[in-house]
Order: C-alpha cells, then sequence, then structure tokens
C-alpha cells in the first residue's frame, strides 16, 4: 500500500504593534480564508506578516509594513533566506529610511530601495500560498553592503 502525501500546512504569522506588541497564529486552509483574513491587516500601519508552508520547512515569505510601504523577505527553507523585494526605479537619497518593526518587538530601519508598495506585499502573500514560491513580477535581490543602503549584490 502506498504511503499517502501529507497536505501541506500553511500558518500565517501576525504581530501588531497598536496599541501593544500582541501575536495571532492563523492556519490557512485556502486562499480564500488567506484572503479574508489579510483583509482585516491591510489598513494597519504597520504589522508584521509571515506566511509559513509546513511550520518553515516549506519555506516562508515574510512582510513587514509601515505605513504605504513593504520588506518582503523570502526564504525557501527554515534557515536558508534567499532574497529581498526591491523596488529598482526608487530614487531616495541614499540616507533615507523606513522605520520596520520586527515581531520580537525590534525597530529595524530599511531604505526604500528595499521596499515594495504595501499592496504587492499583499499580491506576493497569496502567490506565495498558490505556488509555494515567491512572485516573479517583484524584482529579488541581495543587498550589495546592507539592507540600509541602496544596491544589489552579484
Amino acid at each position: 500500500m502506498a504511503k499517502r502525501k501529507p497536505q501541506t500546512r500553511y500558518t500565517l504569522s501576525v504581530t501588531l504593534f497598536n496599541p501593544k506588541l500582541a501575536h495571532e497564529k492563523h492556519d490557512v486552509a485556502t486562499l480564500d480564508d488567506l484572503r479574508k483574513l489579510l483583509t482585516g491587516f491591510k489598513r494597519r500601519k504597520q504589522v508584521a506578516l509571515y506566511l509559513d508552508r509546513d511550520e518553515g520547512e516549506g519555506g516562508h515569505l515574510m512582510a513587514h509594513i509601515t505605513e504605504d510601504r513593504a520588506w518582503l523577505s523570502f526564504f525557501p527553507s527554515l534557515e536558508a533566506l534567499d532574497s529581498y523585494a526591491y523596488n529598482p526605479d526608487d530614487n531616495s537619497p541614499e540616507d533615507a529610511y523606513i522605520p520596520f518593526r520586527l515581531d520580537n518587538g525590534q525597530k529595524d530601519t530599511v531604505h526604500p530601495f528595499w521596499t515594495v508598495p504595501k499592496a504587492e506585499a499583499f499580491r506576493a502573500l497569496e502567490h506565495f500560498f498558490a505556488h509555494a514560491d515567491r512572485p516573479p513580477s517583484v524584482a529579488w535581490g541581495t543587498p550589495a553592503k546592507s539592507l540600509s543602503k541602496p544596491g544589489v549584490g552579484k
């Protein structure tokens, strides 16, 4: 008798920062379920959304949102960072930055080059759920120096 392949499992971990640090975890069975969950976070000024596939073993996409910008990180497996989304058309000054908060409350600053519009982040989360990969409509890369400076490395 052949073994049945286990069903892929997705979990959306949410960190809210206002009025205080709060965490939520949601099992997500369908793309419609994900869309319904995400709708509640689209108006938030600051939120961290982590969509895990098979508890991260099948990869995860992290979306840190501040105001109308998002910082996206793609991991193909639990600990293997692959790349960050970036805006190749960004022309912000080199010392520009956007503050983001991580799920532990830590504040990080990221150059606008390494961000995408908030709406794009929500589309990316849906794409990851449907295809288990980063969306090809977004530019992806790794920093030449750091996330605080523009420029993709080799």
